[in-house]
């Protein structure tokens, strides 16, 4: 006797098993359809989300215009400027915007001295501010982001306050001066 007519007979025999059974097997199969289907929607959902930081990385531009064959406009990764004084109020009038764009205020500033530069055309400064603990990485990608070419070299946070809600911050970001190439 085959397992087939064993199978078979035993179902014969309780025919509400053979309904429980095929239940339970469409039941499977239409729950393993909905995983599969969640599944695909959200490798879209993070390739969308990957494409779109693919997009900002790549100068800031939208999928509309990166699909388009227009050319990438060619800007300098350097400092601009006529003398390595302009390149360092250059830099610290962009720290400048992004930490006040940001919401937050500067208590100090200042511009490593010339003499410590060197000839290598490296200009740095460094700013005190106060900034919402929410826009904290904002302002980091808003410097390292684009061109020029900033970094930043040094940062040091202190949490918030119970009397002032805003972290305080010392950011040293330097740039390299196209004068010096």
């Amino acid at each position: 006797m085959s397992a087939d007519r064993r199978i078979a007979r035993f179902l014969g025999r309780f025919p509400k098993l053979a309904v429980v059974l095929y239940g339970a097997l469409v039941a499977v199969g239409f729950l393993t359809a909905v995983i599969a289907v969640v599944e695909i929607a959200e490798r879209y959902r993070a390739l969308d989300a990957s494409s779109e930081m693919l997009a900002r990385l790549q100068g800031r531009a939208s999928w509309d215009a990166a699909a388009s064959n227009s050319p990438a406009p060619k800007v300098s990764g350097f400092l601009p400027g006529s003398t390595i004084t302009v390149a360092s109020a250059g830099l610290l009038q962009r720290v400048a915007t992004v930490i006040t764009a940001a919401g937050g205020t500067i208590s100090s500033s200042e511009v490593e001295p010339q003499s410590a530069q060197g000839k290598d055309g490296h200009v740095k400064v460094t700013v005190s501010c106060e900034l919402d603990q929410s826009k904290v990485q904002q302002l980091l990608y808003e410097i390292e982001a684009g061109t020029p070419f900033l970094f930043i070299e040094q940062l040091v946070a202190q949490g918030p306050l119970p009397e002032n809600p805003k972290m305080r911050l010392v950011i040293e970001v330097s740039g390299i001066w196209a004068g010096a190439r």
